[in-house]
């Protein structure tokens, strides 16, 4: 009878061929799971990293295992190619590896930007210079390594056990072991969905809504999961281009029909003034008008606020998404919104546009572009002309093998200003202040400001530097007579680090996030203390150029004519009045320009000055 029984069990099921292969299908699980937890630390939590945060906060443990089921999910989606293979078990080593990298460079891109880094992006390897390996050192952290650790660990039980393993369990047991992982998998999705449905049932049309619209990819992650983040992307990627159809093309042309129609030019300078267009890199407007230690962070601005002409608007939300600095571009100079999945510049690089260039091209002006890294990052030389720049500079302009420091861009842009004919427009792309994580090398008292955040000292003193360059290229502006024959237009491309950290508060509002759109040597004294978006600078600029017969005003609203008092963020929130007359407005406008960009709306169409 033993000897039956001995025998029915090693049929049935033997160490050697199934438990060493489970064993090891259970671990290359757990290898999955931890690098996708490190990630959610950066994103926003971690449930099993955090449990010891979690858990005196009185969280349910409900809430607690929900959380953590995208993560199992992921995780067992992940390692079921393992069930492909017997005797070459080793093979998933590289997609673990692969992982590793993967959810390192996206816990990189989180710190900065709170965000998942669009795997769009992933193919932007001309945008690989040395700005952005800089920025990466500065962004590593010693504990990043135990991202790998997991893996090394399996790597070295498989090379001293699990390799010796010569009996493997039958195709039939493979498949039944796959198919109760995948159940696993999309039980812990469904877990996920029904808890999310049940918690806030007015919010979602079924437990499956929370896949189709997310709030923001970030928490779409942390809350449904790694891979069906991955599905949701690819598959909004194959459905967001493509000419408008009739229903589509009627809804932007109805939006674009209410919109303010003018042709006045009663707020502009007199005729024939260049415009001297400085996007500054990541300025947020709490550093203006502030003393830090007795320090003013950027004095010579401050001053310039103060000044008689001068137009300031200090409190724009940003409106920038997967393209940061070329979403600022875009928006500044076409009065469009970016898309909200991927880069636009690189998506949507060649479309038609008009544009700020444009419009002032069609009245005699030269248009140039200066920048201060390559033509080919945030596909710069496909922009550029769309945006109508005739002339592009960017650091192989100059024989520079590296990004220019803002010194350096503002003295060539000086130089190449005062040998350019008159009317002109220019861009001039600042970048030095992006992302400071270098100790200052001349410090001063604001380097002293008691704080645990070395990035904030890092940033008043960047711009305190900044500020210094800027006033000495407006001095030799002055000098050379540019100054008083030009509108000098200081705009922010994005926000960068909020208010809340100079204030000691973990939690970031769109108000902590503001912007500065700053107009220099203007017949206008004003400073525009209500809320506003970046979607109002190019209908301003306008405005304030004498470009209003121009047909395209953008989709935002000329802070000389019309009271803006809120603006609306990409993911729908919003700040200012929401009872604005124009608050709906400015929610729809996402849509209608998502519309307009992926459909290639103004392809074929002129969009020249009126006739009228």
């Amino acid at each position: 009878m033993q000897m039956w029984l001995d025998k029915f069990s090693a049929r049935v099921f033997s160490w050697n061929r199934e438990g060493q292969y489970l064993l090891f299908y259970l671990l290359t699980v757990c290898c999955f799971m931890f690098p996708i937890e490190y990630l959610h630390i950066g994103l926003k939590y971690s449930t099993i990293f955090d449990l010891r945060i979690l858990l005196p906060q009185g969280k349910p443990v409900g809430d607690t295992l929900s959380a953590f089921a995208p993560t199992v999910g992921d995780a067992f989606l992940l390692s079921l190619p393992l069930f492909f293979f017997t005797n070459k078990r080793w093979v998933v080593f590289i997609p673990l590896f692969l992982f590793d990298v993967f959810c390192l460079i996206q816990t990189l891109y989180a710190r900065v930007y709170e965000d998942i880094m669009p795997y769009s992006s992933f193919l932007l390897v001309n945008n690989v210079n040395d700005v952005l390996l800089n920025s990466v050192r500065g962004l590593i952290r010693l504990r990043d390594i135990f991202v790998f650790f997991p893996t090394l660990l399996l790597l070295a039980g498989y090379i001293f056990y699990f390799r010796k393993q010569r009996h493997y369990p039958s195709s039939r047991t493979r498949a039944v072991a796959a198919f109760v992982s995948l159940s696993i998998a999309l039980s812990s999705y469904a877990v996920r969905a029904h808890h999310i449905y049940h918690r806030a049932p007015s919010d979602q049309e079924s437990p499956w809504t929370a896949f189709i619209t997310p709030y923001n990819y970030r928490e779409y992650v942390v809350f449904n999961g790694v891979v069906p983040y991955t599905c949701y992307a690819f598959v909004s990627s194959l459905l967001q281009g493509g000419e408008l159809n009739a229903e589509e093309q009627k809804t932007v042309e109805s939006y674009l029909d209410d919109m303010p129609r003018y042709g006045d030019n009663r707020y502009a300078v007199e005729p024939g003034r260049n415009l001297i267009l400085i996007v500054v890199e990541s300025m947020n407007s709490w550093l203006l008008n502030r003393t830090v230690n007795g320090v003013e962070i950027m004095p010579r601005l401050n001053r310039l606020l103060a000044e008689e002409g001068t137009f300031s608007a200090l409190h724009l939300i940003p409106q920038v998404k997967d393209g940061r600095s070329s979403d600022g571009h875009l928006i500044f100079n076409t009065g469009l919104l970016p898309a909200k999945v991927g880069a636009t510049a690189v998506l949507y690089g060649g479309n038609t546009y008009p544009a700020l260039g444009h419009a002032l091209r069609d009245k005699g002006y030269r248009t140039l572009n200066i920048v201060c890294d390559r033509a080919q990052d945030w596909n710069q030389a496909e922009t550029s002309p769309a945006y109508g720049f005739e002339t592009l500079y960017d650091k192989t302009s100059f024989g520079a093998s590296e990004t220019l420091s803002d010194s350096v861009l503002f003295a060539e842009s000086l130089s190449i200003l005062k040998r350019t004919q008159e009317p002109f427009f220019s861009q001039i792309v600042t970048i030095s202040t992006h992302a400071p994580n270098k100790a200052p090398s001349n410090p001063t008292a604001l380097s002293r400001y008691p704080t645990e955040s070395r990035e904030l000292v890092n940033t008043m003193e960047v711009f305190h530097s900044l500020d210094r360059q800027l006033g000495s290229f407006l001095d030799s502006l002055k000098a050379c007579g540019l100054y008083e024959r030009s509108v000098i237009a200081i705009v922010s491309d994005h926000d960068e680090l909020g208010k809340n950290v100079l204030d000691g508060r973990e939690h970031r509002t769109l108000a902590d996030r503001e912007v500065a759109l700053v107009l220099l040597n203007t017949p206008y004294t004003i400073s525009y203390e209500e809320t506003a978006g970046q979607i109002d600078v190019y209908p301003t600029l306008l405005d304030v150029m004498g470009c209003n017969e121009y047909g395209w005003k953008g989709l935002g609203y000329s802070l000389f004519r019309t009271p803006v008092e809120s603006a609306v963020y990409w993911d729908g929130s919003s700040s200012g009045n929401r009872r604005s007359p124009l608050y709906s407005r400015q929610t729809q406008a996402w849509d209608i320009s998502r519309l307009m960009i992926t459909g290639d709306f103004f392809s074929g169409k002129s969009f020249g000055y009126d006739e009228e």
